[in-house]
């Protein structure tokens, strides 16, 4: 049956995905360490600090996106899908803006309080554009993978992430053995991140005939 199929691909693509992470975060972590000084490395470490308490402005929409999309979704509902998906990618759009004009503003002021050093801070700078630059736009593409899991295709959205946590490891590690600084790795990591949302988005739109942000 479908759903036997499904649920078994979801099932092993869920503990690929979780074994992989855990693999390619502690080889990647490992040549960090030993390749970048304690300042590139403890700048990439924050940043990414960032990113895990940014998810706490979810605001639990990701959540009720998955449920309206399923309840919906089994009713054939599609308008009322977009009209809640509409409000919550916009409203999150919003948001990363807002983020986007903050990490602008008080980029001085941040610095300051990491101690970045006066001689790395032009180095530190593209790095830091990149990263928030990748989180505002991100953060709207981000409510995919829970259509995704809505419609019952998380296995789908497993999928693109092994192919994104596989992506990012090869790209960082010939970085780093290239000799390359926090900007070039975290321009290469961003791009990855922003490649996996776009591709969860078009497969959203794919699975789910009608499907608009408008």
């Amino acid at each position: 049956m479908e759903w036997k199929k499904r649920f078994a691909a979801t099932t092993i693509t869920s503990y690929v995905h979780m074994g992989l992470r855990m693999v390619t975060g502690l080889l990647i972590f490992r040549t960090m360490f030993g390749t970048w000084s304690p300042e590139e490395f403890g700048f990439w470490a924050f940043l990414w600090s960032v990113l895990a308490f940014g998810i706490l402005l979810d605001f639990g929409l990701g959540m009720t996106i998955q449920k309206t999309v399923a309840s919906r979704a089994a009713n054939d509902d599609i308008e009322g899908i977009n009209r809640v998906l509409s409000t919550v990618f916009w409203t999150f759009a919003g948001v990363g803006g807002i983020i986007l004009v903050l990490s602008l503003l008080f980029k001085p002021l941040l610095f300051q309080a990491i101690n970045v050093p006066p001689d790395l801070a032009d180095r530190f700078t593209p790095a830091y554009f990149y990263f928030f630059i990748s989180i505002a736009l991100s953060f709207p593409l981000g409510i995919y993978g829970e259509v995704l899991a809505g419609i019952q295709r998380v296995d789908v959205f497993n999928i693109i992430q092994i192919l994104s946590t596989t992506a990012n490891t090869v790209c960082v590690l010939t970085l780093l053995y290239m000799d390359a600084g926090v900007e070039s790795v975290m321009m290469a990591a961003c791009a990855v991140l922003l490649t996996a949302n776009f591709a969860s988005a078009v497969c959203a739109h794919r699975f789910t005939p009608g499907l608009n942000i408008h």
